[in-house]
């Protein structure tokens, strides 16, 4: 078990746990079903985790002096001055499972900045 009481450990605890639990709610689901509305404002898992991932990627990286080696996998900042909601939804081709390999290694990224 995580020694919870040391900040830097919680972190990292609590967002590997987040991370994991986001991948397992897409697990089995199809590409039509990954991108089906699941609320009112018509947000969907699929655009869920690509936002997640895009977060993750800016706090990690730039915050912390780095940058993600594969920039161009992410939405640029410019994209959210035509759409401020650029990172909620995925793109034509933009696959599920392309995706889930994109925030796993987010993820590996922002583990080496912790």
């Amino acid at each position: 078990m995580a020694d919870l009481d040391d900040a830097k450990t919680a972190l990292h605890h609590y967002l590997q746990s987040i991370r994991d639990d986001l991948i397992w709610k897409l697990d089995g689901l199809s590409e039509r079903e990954a991108r089906l509305p699941r609320t009112a404002t018509g947000n969907n898992l699929l655009g869920v985790l690509k936002h997640c991932l895009n977060v993750e990627a800016g706090y990690f990286g730039p915050t912390f002096g780095r940058e993600f080696p594969t920039p161009e996998e992410l939405v640029p900042m410019q994209a959210f001055e035509e759409d401020p909601q650029a990172d909620w939804y995925a793109r034509e081709d933009e696959t599920k499972d392309g995706l889930i390999d994109l925030y796993r290694r987010v993820g590996v990224f922002a583990d080496q900045t912790i």
